[in-house]
């Protein structure tokens, strides 16, 4: 993982891992990403071994070749199956020339409508896409997301909400987490009290924009340490997002927690059937 950022996907990374580590042992897995990255502290934290390697914008093409003969020789003589979780370690990947040992590993469905995805994907390596809509977007193998144990343990012990409709958001402040859109649809609405909206700022002009719309009913929390405290003081999990998710790790944690999840559309597929999850338009 280029770990850029600590989203949902570097933490499906941590979790993956820490998931082989506890079924193989420390010597079969490694998370390879650049050593002072927020994923290498959070992966080391857990026990999870980390290589430090850094990746490239995939435009340099003379630096993702250099940096694919890199990878190349970390992985000579191993008999590694290597899961690349993004569009830079995938370009690298490709360039180490690792065929039938890659996974592209999709968590959303956007990249699908790519042309140049489609067609190193076709041709290298294998994909396999996280939730049902994301799989049926790329024509690939389905994987579920999924929590730990100590996770589930965690999260099971949030109480009752409040009860007076309060609602949560737990996402970054970017333009696709849809945050800005969903303070402009609740307007008129009945039956919610508060809007409790908790995530880091990526990105700050998008940050000021929600400041500037939220109005009494809107609270913004920031980063928070914990899911648990959010969960704790909503009723219900609001997934606002405009973009083209697979099956945001969030979902799970509030069905966890005790809490049921509206979704906007496009993040609703056949896997949550039967569950406590409902999809809205606008």
């Amino acid at each position: 993982d280029d770990a850029r950022i600590l989203g949902g996907g570097q933490q499906f990374t941590i979790r993956l891992a820490h998931h082989v580590l506890a079924q193989r042992g420390a010597d079969k897995v490694r998370i390879v990403c650049p050593p002072e990255s927020e994923l290498a502290r959070r992966a080391e934290a857990l026990g999870v071994p980390v290589y430090g390697f850094s990746f490239p914008a995939p435009a340099a093409v003379h630096m993702v070749a250099a940096r694919g003969l890199a990878l190349r020789r970390v992985l000579r003589g191993r008999n590694a199956l290597v899961v690349a979780c993004s569009a830079r370690c995938q370009a690298v990947a490709v360039a180490a020339g690792l065929g039938p040992r890659l996974v592209h590993l999709m968590l959303e469905q956007e990249s699908a409508f790519r042309p140049s995805v489609r067609l190193v994907q076709r041709r290298v390596g294998r994909v396999v896409a996280v939730g049902a809509a994301a799989a049926q977007a790329y024509g690939s193998a389905a994987l579920h997301n999924f929590l730990l144990k100590d996770d589930f343990d965690r999260l099971g012990a949030v109480t009752a909400g409040p009860g007076n409709g309060t609602l949560g958001i737990l996402a970054r402040l970017i333009p696709e987490k849809g945050v800005l859109e969903l303070i402009g649809e609740l307007r008129g609405i009945p039956g919610w009290t508060k809007l409790l909206v908790a995530g880091p700022v990526q990105d700050g002009e998008y940050a000021a924009r929600v400041r500037a719309a939220a109005g009494e009913q809107i609270e913004l929390l920031g980063e928070i340490p914990d899911q648990v405290g959010l969960f704790a003081l909503v009723d219900a999990l609001v997934v606002p997002s405009v973009g083209h998710e697979g099956q945001p790790t969030v979902i799970i944690e509030a069905l966890a927690a005790g809490r049921p999840v509206i979704v906007r559309a496009p993040i609703y597929s056949s896997d949550y059937a039967g569950l406590p999850i409902f999809p809205y338009g606008d």
